[in-house]
């Protein structure tokens, strides 16, 4: 019998309002204000410390390559994965209301029943009782049950991510806040997709979305993936150089986020990592292609395909940041977002990377108040009918990311009507 992805169900608007709300378009109104992501640098802070795991052996943190946080129900608990390990460590962390951190502590670690490369982490909520992991090798995603870091279940990538380059391959892992995608991404090129980065240029990766399906175990397929281009190394190339995608995040209104770290042979700067907010089409509103169909499935070399489009919120130099994730809503009404950094290169320490993240974030939320309601309503509607590269265009209108604004955002922003961020 064909199993399909869950959906989640929300309380909807009556339909009365709905009725109301689809007579209010009015040429004449003004166009919305367009508010955008912006993240702000809050300092970084250094890790100490040695856990114990759950059969009472200490764990030296090295290798720190993601990062997740716990949840609302937990809001100071973390986790990072080292890689080329079998250990996860948790993490105490409290933030200022800028989202600065105060103070951080390692609480414990877990020892997994298996050692790979894992290099991504995203925590389910609690009631699930279990972490998934993104391994590069293989490479795949794995979910470990948190009682005694006992494999559960894997979820296998499309055939086309065999090619992966080695030490290229599944570098980060996000859970988007309604449990409904997970996404990773393969680092640098797959061979059937192209070259790796050079100074000239970037390379293309491949923005992978898994869905979850109903039913017992609860378990992810792949569905949709976008071909993604990085920026070129930015100096001189050696044997570790790179510029490639080292996390992902999926924001509860479904937009992504992407890490972008690179190495060159610079002695005064030799890393530099990015932000992105990704948008699935172009600046004049055509389609990111799904290249998850033929012919792209089984490589991109040689074929014709548009790219997913990036815009800029951040970039400088912490060293070897590899993990990035969402944390709590902050005491100043936006979000925090804390990076990790891999001391494993000889030039970085372990470190926590501190971000504030203002703007649009959940869904239905278009004018970045973190409340879906009337002001909303009256952006979406004021935006209603355009598409990217259009007059009264609003990125944040188009809920769904497809470029245009239509019934789809209509029908989300009402199905979260009164909706507040947690």
């Amino acid at each position: 019998m064909p199993t399909t992805p869950r959906r989640a169900v929300f309380t909807r608007l009556p339909a009365a309002l709905a009725a109301a709300a689809l007579a209010v378009i009015l040429p004449s109104q003004p166009a919305a204000a367009q508010p955008t992501l912006a993240i702000t640098f809050r300092g970084t802070t250094p890790l100490t410390g040695t856990p114990n795991d759950q059969n009472g052996q200490a764990v030296t943190p090295t290798g720190l390559s993601g990062i997740s946080w716990a949840g609302p129900t937990d809001p100071t608990r973390w986790a990072a994965v080292m890689d080329n390990s079998n250990k996860i460590l948790f993490l105490a962390v409290n933030l200022s209301p800028n989202g600065t951190v105060t103070s951080v502590s390692f609480t414990s670690a877990l020892s997994l029943s298996e050692t790979r490369d894992f290099e991504g982490i995203a925590l389910p909520t609690p009631s699930r009782g279990t972490v998934y992991l993104a391994e590069e090798d293989t490479p795949a995603l794995h979910e470990f049950r948190l009682s005694d870091g006992l494999r559960l279940r894997t979820f296998p990538a499309p055939a086309v991510f065999s090619s992966r380059v080695p030490n290229f391959g599944f570098e980060s892992l996000s859970l988007r806040a309604d449990a409904g995608a997970l996404w990773t991404a393969n680092e640098e090129a797959l061979t059937a997709d192209g070259p790796r980065s050079t100074p000239t240029a970037g390379t293309i990766i491949r923005l992978l979305q898994y869905a979850p399906l109903a039913g017992p175990p609860d378990t992810f397929i792949p569905i949709r993936q976008f071909a993604y281009l990085t920026n070129p190394i930015p100096g001189p190339t050696f044997a570790q150089a790179r510029s490639g995608v080292s996390d992902m995040i999926a924001l509860p209104n479904g937009r992504l986020l992407v890490l972008e770290r690179s190495l060159a042979f610079d002695f005064t700067n030799p890393f530099q990592s990015r932000i992105y907010e990704v948008r699935l089409y172009t600046p004049s509103g055509q389609p990111a292609t799904d290249v998850s169909q033929p012919p792209y499935a089984s490589g991109l070399s040689g074929q014709t395909y548009t790219l997913a489009q990036k815009i800029l919120l951040w970039q400088g130099n912490v060293t070897n940041m590899e993990g990035l994730a969402l944390g709590p809503r902050l005491a100043s009404g936006n979000f925090s977002l804390l990076g990790i950094v891999d001391n494993g290169d000889g030039l970085s320490q372990n470190t926590l990377v501190a971000f504030e993240l203002a703007g649009p974030v959940c869904p239905g939320d278009i004018d970045g108040n973190h409340t879906v309601g009337a002001s909303d309503l009256s952006a979406l509607l004021s935006a209603f009918g355009t598409a990217a590269g259009q007059a009264g265009f609003s990125p944040a209108a188009d809920l769904d990311g497809n470029g245009a604004v239509g019934a789809a955002d209509l029908s989300t922003l009402l199905s979260n009507f009164a909706l507040t961020c947690p």
